[in-house]
């Protein structure tokens, strides 16, 4: 959402409305595994929808998101 670049910005703004669309705004989602990480204060979590999906795997089913293991960020060339 902080890149410097559009393309990558404005998909992160589409995986976020996608991601809102999952459930009604009235419905909670549960958190799952929660750990912090190595930054201070930043919490880890598996989010489970209402249904008991994850909104992870539906993400990435999606075609939104790509698995994140933790390591080191692949570089990102913007081709806006």
């Amino acid at each position: 959402m902080k890149s410097k670049c559009p393309r990558i910005r404005e998909a992160g703004s589409e995986a976020r409305k996608a991601l809102e669309g999952l459930m009604a705004p009235s419905e909670r989602v549960q958190l799952i595994h929660i750990s912090g990480d190595k930054y201070f204060g930043r919490i880890v979590a598996d989010v489970m929808l209402p249904d008991g999906r994850s909104a992870a795997d539906s993400m990435q089913r999606m075609g939104l998101v790509r698995a994140y293991d933790g390591g080191r960020k692949p570089t990102e060339v913007c081709n806006s």
